[in-house]
């Protein structure tokens, strides 16, 4: 009924410490663990989930056998930070979350380092057509968007509702299409 304490001394003061923790039933490693280079964690009673640092070449953490799953505590977002190289700069970081309510932003610090700014916002409901997708900015295509109808950008920088017709520089609506306020 109490922890047991493996200590490894160290020559130079720099020892190595596992704890049993009876009353949490795990292991607790006061150091780092080093898992060399191709090898694996293995997880499961049947050793069908590992996470591997892959050194050939590639430099990636890969988790095979199982989906990667991010949450929060009870009540908070997920979130997964995905940073180009160190994410020290502005504009290095990205953040992706879903709150607890099931609404996704995806946000940059372009403007601050570690401070994000929401570019978009996907906000679910139980009947999809009621779904919304936010963008924060402009929207670039080079093709055309549909929203319940088709709109395709003409070469005079017009563009036509509900027909495939080009026209000359203004907004073209189809005989059949109307304008709703």
């Amino acid at each position: 009924d109490t922890d047991i304490v493996l200590t490894f001394t160290g020559g130079s003061g720099s020892d190595g410490v596992i704890t049993w923790m009876e009353d949490e039933a795990h292991f607790k490693f006061d150091s780092d663990l080093l898992v060399i280079d191709d090898k694996k964690l293995i997880f499961g009673t049947d050793s069908d989930v590992s996470i591997e640092y892959d050194e050939d070449g590639e430099n990636r953490l890969r988790v095979e056998g199982a989906p990667v799953v991010i949450s929060g505590g009870e009540g908070e977002s997920g979130d997964l930070h995905i940073y180009a190289d160190q994410g020290d700069d502005a504009g290095d970081e990205w953040k992706i979350s879903v709150a607890d309510s099931g609404v996704m932003t995806f946000g940059n610090d372009i403007a601050s380092a570690g401070t994000y700014v929401t570019h978009l916002t996907i906000t679910p409901h139980a009947t999809v057509a009621s779904s919304t997708v936010a963008f924060a900015g402009s929207i670039s295509t080079d093709g055309g968007v549909t929203v319940g109808t088709t709109i395709i950008p003409d070469t005079s920088g017009g563009a036509d509702i509900g027909s495939a017709a080009a026209e000359w520089g203004d907004v073209y609506i189809a005989d059949d299409k109307k304008i709703k306020f």
